[in-house]
């Protein structure tokens, strides 16, 4: 019985140090906790990587990640020697080589980890470079990029206008958005007096190289009075924004005596950006058509007509714009422009018109001469005050603007009827 009793004891013991050995072996309660931080800022450090590694076997046994304040928590360690890693981005990694930890250990505390910042690893600042979409679009408006059009380089406004989606030109220069001929064109959003004069011969003079975007406002806000039925096109002219002094020069030349020259300087401090822009275009455009008509049911001798014209447009500006933006803080600017625009234009159109009668026979055939001569100026002045607020698009404006320009035309049309009912007119 005592044997027994003794045997018992034995396995009873034997089996308690097993298990005590097996916890030892593959886990316990023992753990490290710490917080990582800036040597130098004393800011902690999140989402850096700390990792447990066996010095016997080299595997990483734990890894953790710092939280938001820079702690971190390794739980459920098993015994052994250890080396303790944690790294981040940046900094010098942190190493603390021969961890022992033992069935007593329980909470190993680490408290706060500096690390210093790596000299030969820190990032220098990074910047991402892309090529600006041709067409943004905005709630109330569509913005379009002069500078990723070819068009910019030799063209005119009305040129520039001509590529813009939903903007329509003819061959005179008017200009209709989305088919309809009631829009109003802006000039840095103010009604200058482009907007009231000839809209065509302006645009004809203004270099598109002197142009920085295309505004489409198709539904315009409680900012523009109520005179575009069918929208708004805003032509907004370049304007230096650079830090310091800088200035460029282009010049452009094409086929047909197309010329461009533009040519901007500008200044900018913390307080003030003082810049002027000059441009001058000479454009030469050629044109011409061809009508067949037949008459339905014609209550006179004429049945059929036929028109061929063929046209010339020779559009001479200069364009002078200069200004002083001064900001009375980050977010209040008050700003004084002026400009100044000059222009020739020379438009000579021969029409040839043959009518005919329902055997193709002459009834009347003629040539017609039309000539347009014109030059004129205008002057603008604008006093700006812009306030902006904390949230976006809050924005207090007040502006005052006087204009003031001339438009001088003439214009001759001359008709030589050479065939009256298939006899010669003696001209």
């Amino acid at each position: 019985m005592r044997l027994l009793q003794s045997k018992t004891i034995q396995i009873t013991t034997f089996l308690l140090c097993l298990s005590l050995g097996l916890f030892a072996q593959t886990g316990g309660k023992a753990k490290i906790t710490g917080v990582l931080k800036d040597a130098k800022t004393q800011e902690t450090i999140p989402f850096a990587t700390a990792i447990l590694i066996n010095k016997e076997t080299k595997a990483n046994v734990k890894v953790a990640q710092t939280d938001m304040n820079g702690a971190f928590t390794m739980a459920d360690l098993p015994t052994g020697t250890f080396t303790f890693k944690i790294s981040f981005v940046g900094y010098q990694t942190m190493v603390r080589d021969n961890v022992a930890i033992t069935a007593a250990t329980g909470t190993l505390n680490f408290g706060e980890i500096k690390m210093n910042a790596a000299a030969g690893n820190v990032l220098k600042d990074v910047t991402v470079t892309a090529q600006k979409a041709t067409m943004q679009m905005g709630i109330d408006k569509k913005v379009f990029s002069v500078d990723q059009s070819l068009v910019s380089e030799g063209g005119s406004a009305t040129d520039l206008l001509a590529n813009v989606p939903s903007v329509q030109t003819d061959i005179d220069g008017n200009v209709s958005l989305r088919g309809s001929s009631g829009v109003k064109v802006l000039i840095d959003g103010k009604p200058s007096l482009i907007a009231g004069g000839n809209v065509a011969q302006i645009l004809a003079s203004i270099p598109a190289s002197s142009i920085e975007s295309v505004e489409l406002i198709t539904n315009p806000s409680a900012k523009y009075d109520a005179e575009g039925q069918s929208g708004i096109i805003n032509i907004v002219l370049k304007k230096n924004t650079k830090l310091g002094f800088n200035g460029s020069v282009a010049v452009t030349a094409g086929n047909r005596d197309n010329y461009n020259g533009n040519t901007n300087l500008s200044f900018q401090n913390s307080k003030i950006n003082l810049y002027g822009n000059y441009s001058y275009r000479y454009g030469n455009r050629l044109g011409g058509g061809y009508q067949d008509i037949t008459y339905q049911n014609s209550l006179s001798s004429i049945a059929f007509a036929n028109q061929n014209t063929s046209s010339s447009s020779l559009d001479k500006g200069h364009n002078v714009k200069a200004g002083l933006d001064y900001y009375l803080s980050p977010k209040s600017v008050i700003s004084l422009s002026g400009g100044f625009n000059s222009r020739e234009n020379d438009r000579n159109e021969l029409i040839n018109i043959n009518q005919l009668n329902n055997a193709f026979n002459p009834v009347s055939l003629s040539n017609r001469n039309n000539t347009n001569t014109g030059d004129g100026s205008s002057y603008d002045l604008n006093l700006d005050y812009s306030q902006k607020f904390k949230k976006p698009k809050e924005e207090l404006t007040f502006n005052f603007g006087y204009s003031t320009g001339d438009n001088n035309n003439f214009q001759t049309y001359n008709t030589q009827i050479y065939n009256q009912n298939g006899n010669t007119v003696n001209l």
